[in-house]
């Protein structure tokens, strides 16, 4: 969220859990989490990795973990959690209200718009909005090898020509 432009809210969502923002300690939190559920709201420093050297100029963020399925005894603890992230405004030390607001809503939407895993085999993080646009462009991109063949051939002729 950029606080300065009304009515403007923009949240991202990450699917695969890559980088540790919790610390290994805090780790059994997310895997408690039930349904619909979110952590606490966190702020960070983009790129920053918890040394505490933050560098000037980089962007902050506001960010929080929802579950949106149980995960089967089969998968990874993590499996069905997500996390969510929006702007920081650098001169504030607290979460302005809008952003609880939207972290509160954001585990109840997001569990709606998880997908399911007989339909897609990276349920739930693929929400079904994404899913669907995933499969509309490749319909309208047509068959992948045929697109890399042409994309290929123009290289090539390009790279002649140059």
């Amino acid at each position: 969220m950029r606080v300065g432009e009304a009515g403007r809210a923009v949240v991202g969502y990450i699917k695969s859990l890559h980088t540790d923002y919790l610390g290994e300690d805090r780790n059994p939190l997310l895997m408690n989490l039930k349904c619909g559920e979110r952590t606490p709201i966190l702020r960070f420093t983009l790129g920053d990795r918890g040394e505490g050297n933050e560098a000037s100029g980089r962007e902050q963020r506001f960010t929080w973990y929802v579950r949106l399925a149980d995960a089967r005894f089969y998968e990874h603890p993590l499996a069905g959690v997500m996390r969510l992230e929006m702007h920081a405004p650098e001169d504030a030390d607290f979460v302005p209200r809008a952003v609880r607001d939207i972290a509160d809503l954001s585990g109840t939407l997001l569990r709606c718009l998880g997908s399911q895993p007989h339909k897609d085999g990276r349920a739930p993080q693929n929400l079904v909005p994404t899913a669907a646009l995933e499969q509309e462009m490749s319909r309208r991109l047509g068959n992948a090898e045929l697109v890399t063949r042409r994309i290929r051939a123009h290289l090539a002729q390009q790279r002649m020509t140059a």
